[in-house]
């Protein structure tokens, strides 16, 4: 994992059409990687979903990221799982799904990024969370400092309008993560490649 470009957050609970539609509308527009981040659905029903998701992705040659759920990323068979804090160890799921998986972090401090990679992170991604305000200026200030003293891609997560997302492709992000919140009321398809235009 390198430059990821764009990267998509998907939801049971903030999908209008069902996160499958949502999946293939984000790989048609160009996303790399689909991260299905699920907490409120039963365990059996997010794992029949990533069954899905995973098989989906691999036909289209996309990424695919399952949050805090090592086991059903390693039943799947996904390419990797996003850690969200006071979860896993790093350590630990790197038992769990291999070396060749990728393992990704969201962190709230320079200092936690600094040891995740450490510690074995192939990713961090950096931001908000749904529901939290996030401003581009903050984002901004923040990457250009984990960008002197990470080696491992950083990842740009949250609420960002379009202009906001190019702007954070123009200085520098590996990678924007799209939450639901974004294109909840709007066209994912168009909204993806518009975004996409400040990438290229």
């Amino acid at each position: 994992m390198k430059r990821v470009g764009l990267y998509v957050v998907v939801n049971e609970a903030h999908s209008k059409e069902g996160i499958i539609t949502d999946v293939n509308n984000a790989i048609q527009s160009g996303v790399k990687v689909v991260h299905y981040s699920e907490k409120k659905l039963r365990k059996r029903q997010v794992l029949e979903n990533a069954y899905i998701l995973s098989a989906l992705c691999k036909k289209n040659g996309v990424l695919f990221i399952i949050e805090d759920y090592p086991d059903i990323a390693t039943l799947v068979g996904a390419d990797g799982v996003h850690l969200t804090q006071n979860t896993f160890s790093i350590e630990h799921v790197r038992k769990m799904i291999g070396d060749e998986k990728y393992i990704g972090i969201h962190f709230t401090s320079l200092r936690e990024a600094v040891i995740a990679e450490d510690h074995g992170a192939n990713y961090i991604s950096i931001g908000s969370r749904a529901g939290e305000q996030q401003t581009t200026k903050a984002t901004i200030g923040t990457l250009k400092k984990m960008k002197e003293l990470l080696t491992v891609p950083v990842i740009a997560i949250g609420t960002f309008t379009v202009d906001q997302a190019q702007e954070l492709f123009r200085a520098g992000v590996d990678g924007v993560a799209l939450l639901p919140a974004l294109y909840y009321d709007g066209d994912l398809h168009a909204t993806m490649r518009q975004v996409l235009q400040a990438y290229k």
